[in-house]
């Protein structure tokens, strides 16, 4: 995405080099400790390779997403679903369970993104 569109997330604040740190030990505990694969590919985001795998295992068994994205909710099939983690000032529970049956999937037209012309963020 940044080589299509060079100011991609240009308005976020560079990442913390300590929460980078935490991040190598946090795969080495889940890849060592625990024996989950960790799954990355160059040029790729979270989210991207996070899709192409519940569209794969959706096929199969019937997947959960675990994340605070609300983009993710685009995935949400009759296989697919999602566990969201409410932001704090949400009052109603601490997560949302996103089904193809729930009432517009958490999805409202808020504004358009504005580092992306012509692109619609949902919330």
């Amino acid at each position: 995405r940044k080589a299509l569109f060079p100011s991609y997330k240009s308005h976020r604040p560079e990442k913390d080099p300590e929460l980078l740190r935490q991040s190598k030990d946090a795969q080495h505990v889940l890849k060592n400790g625990f024996g989950l694969p960790i799954i990355t590919y160059s040029g790729y985001e979270a989210d991207d390779i996070i899709g192409s795998l519940a569209k794969i295992t959706e096929k199969k068994v019937q997947t959960v997403i675990v994340s605070p994205d609300k983009d993710l909710a685009q995935l949400v099939t009759e296989r697919t679903f999602l566990l969201k983690k409410k932001k704090a000032r949400e009052d109603k529970g601490y997560w949302t369970f996103i089904s193809n049956k729930s009432p517009n999937r958490g999805w409202e037209v808020k504004e358009k993104g504005g580092w992306i012309k012509g692109i619609i963020a949902f919330n």
